[in-house]
Parts: C-alpha cells; sequence; structure tokens
C-alpha cells in the first residue's frame, strides 16, 4: 500500500510539473492568473517558495510577503527545512526590499551584498544556489560551474563577452534525497533546437524533461516525493542518447563503510576511473579508482573547493584501489576531485558535503 501510495504522489508531482511548464511556455493572456491557481492549490513547501517566486517575478510584493510570512504556520518545519526558511528569509528580504525601491542586483547597498557573499558559501541550500546566481550575475563570480540568470533586463550598458563552455553532462549528488542537479554545456557543434535533456526511472519511463535554452546550464530537481531507486538522466541530440548519467534516489541516514553497497555504486563501474561514495557525505567519504589506463609517473588526487583552491592533495599508488577522506572540519558545499597525471586531467567528479 504504501509502495503504491508513492507512485501515485510520484506520477501526480510528474503531471503538476508537467502543466507548469506548459503554463509557462504558454504567451496566452490567461496563463499566469492559471499558474498561480494552480500553486496556491498545491499544498506543499516546495510548491508555496514556487509562488513566493511567482509574486516576486511578477511584482506582487505583498502576496509574496503573506505567502513566506504564512509559511512556518502552515508546516511543521524540520531543523533542516527551518534553517533553509531562515536562510531564504534573509534572501526574501534583500529581494523584495530592492523591488520596493525599484532597483535591481546591480543596485544592492554593500551591507546586502555582504548577506548574498555569506548565503552563497553554502550551496546545497536553495538560498545559497539562488545567491551565486545573483553573484554569477552582478561580478561574474565563477563558480566552477554555469549558473543561470535569474534576473531579467540587468545592467543594459554591459557589452558580455560570448562564453564558450566545455561540452559537459553531470548529475549530482549520484545519491540524492531531496534534490539533485543536472549540469550540462552543449559542444560547439550542437544546436539547441535539436538536445533534449529528461529523467527516467529504471523501467525506461520519462519522468521530467527541462526546457533547453541557452548553451550552458543547470537545473535543480527536488525529488522528496520519488519513490526511491535508480534514475537516469540523458542527454539526446537528434533523438540519439549522447550522454548517460545515473542517480540514485536513497534516504537511508546510516553512514558505514559498507556505504557503497547500501548505496547500490559498485566501485569503478563500467570501467570509470573514479568512483565516489556516500554521495552527499558528512564526515568522510571514500574515493575508489582504476588507474589501470592512467599513464605517467607521478598519479595525484586533487581535491578543489568552488572557488576552486586546493584542499587536499594526494600521490597514488597505481595498487591502491581506495582512500578514505576526512571532511569534519570541510564547510559545507560541493567539492571537485580530479585524477590527473602531469598536466592532464583523466577525470573529476563532484561530492556535496553536507
Amino acid at each position: 500500500m504504501e509502495s503504491k501510495l508513492s507512485g501515485f504522489k510520484h506520477e501526480r508531482e510528474y503531471l503538476v510539473n508537467r502543466r507548469m511548464m506548459q503554463l509557462m511556455r504558454d504567451t496566452m493572456p490567461e496563463s499566469p492568473d492559471t499558474l498561480e491557481t494552480l500553486l496556491i492549490n498545491e499544498n506543499s513547501l516546495n510548491r508555496k517558495y514556487q509562488l513566493v517566486n511567482f509574486y516576486l517575478t511578477n511584482g506582487n510584493t505583498q502576496n509574496a510577503q503573506t505567502v513566506f510570512s504564512s509559511i512556518p504556520q502552515s508546516f511543521e518545519l524540520s531543523n533542516k527545512e527551518q534553517n533553509e526558511y531562515d536562510k531564504l528569509s534573509q534572501l526574501f528580504n534583500i529581494q523584495t526590499n530592492l523591488k520596493d525601491a525599484n532597483k535591481t542586483w546591480f543596485e544592492m547597498s554593500e551591507d546586502q551584498k555582504a548577506v548574498i557573499t555569506t548565503l552563497a558559501e553554502d550551496s546545497t541550500t536553495r538560498a545559497g544556489m539562488q545567491s551565486r546566481a545573483v553573484l554569477s550575475l552582478v561580478d561574474g563570480t565563477d563558480y566552477g560551474y554555469p549558473i543561470p540568470v535569474i534576473e531579467e533586463g540587468g545592467n543594459k550598458s554591459m557589452n558580455p563577452v560570448p562564453i564558450v563552455y566545455k561540452e559537459t553532462f553531470e548529475v549530482y549528488p549520484q545519491t540524492a534525497s531531496d534534490y539533485f542537479i543536472t549540469e550540462y554545456a552543449l559542444g560547439e557543434k550542437e544546436n539547441l533546437k535539436d538536445v533534449k535533456i529528461a529523467v527516467f526511472d529504471n523501467a525506461g519511463k520519462e519522468i521530467i524533461d527541462f526546457e533547453i535554452i541557452t548553451s550552458a546550464n543547470q537545473f535543480l530537481t527536488e525529488c522528496e516525493n520519488w519513490k526511491e531507486g535508480t534514475y537516469w538522466c540523458r542527454k539526446f541530440t537528434n533523438n540519439k542518447v549522447t550522454a548517460e548519467e545515473k542517480v540514485i534516489i536513497s534516504r537511508g541516514t546510516s553512514q558505514t563503510e559498507d556505504d557503497s553497497k547500501a548505496s547500490g555504486i559498485s566501485i569503478t563501474e563500467n570501467g570509470k576511473t573514479l568512483e565516489i561514495y556516500p554521495n552527499p557525505a558528512k564526515d568522510y567519504f571514500f574515493v575508489s579508482y582504476n588507474l589501470a589506463d592512467v599513464k605517467g609517473k607521478e598519479i595525484k588526487m586533487q581535491i578543489t573547493d568552488v572557488k576552486g583552491s586546493i584542499v587536499k592533495e594526494t600521490i597514488l599508488a597505481k595498487s591502491t584501489k581506495q582512500s578514505k577522506i576526512s571532511t569534519s572540519n570541510w564547510r559545507k558545499g560541493i567539492y571537485t576531485v580530479s585524477i590527473i597525471s602531469g598536466s592532464e586531467v583523466f577525470e573529476t567528479i563532484k561530492v556535496v558535503i553536507e
């Protein structure tokens, strides 16, 4: 019964998301009102945040304030959700103050910008991701991966230089509970109209697809209502699968040295050079690697933070297959683990530290 109920909830979320995407793409005058009604009638924390953003986007700060202020009374927030709400409250206050003063993000005060910078340090929260988008827009801050533009218009006097991205397709964290991020950058020869990115369940059923309107972007998918199991994020070019990444939805809380078996991730599967588990991690994570195809006298593992600073670097022996990395003193956020030989990077994987 629980399994059936979870399946129905999952199907309903999928249909609601599809309907929202249709309404956002629709140019009919009544579409915004229909979208507002849909979000009002959805009684979930995620939809209330989406309703707040809808009001802010349309300049209705009064309704946005009313909905946002009602959230603590309408939902029994966990410690994690309360922390998320508190951080979003800081971002929300800045955004409403700017809109009430008819200002843009480019016209923030130094104090407001300091708050945004602090929020951006934690990339695992909504407030952190949105704050990174703001700093990427205003200052061109590079966090090591493309950030979607969240402000229409902006500084009209700026003449942006076209950015050329290295072709990428990644999904992280690879073992998710509440959300996962799909990140892509198209190749030089790929056209937007020929590309589709979608998520499928293990039976091959399409769960959600993303609107591809820029050459590089990332999508945050909330999966707290999804059934546990394996899902596949695939990129299609001219209806052919050109990239594929796996994400495992798991809500287990224990972390043992056998986390690789519990999560369903096999060490160096499919001949990959690098595997990480658990991901997200808390106090530690394991790195498993297959160096058979890596050439060079000195092979090292390098771990960098979102600013590109090296936090750990270790020389690897080809006879070694696994390392345990302690993260108890690390800041929360996203880190990049790379296998390097000489000046060549063989493989990189992102790991989220909670």
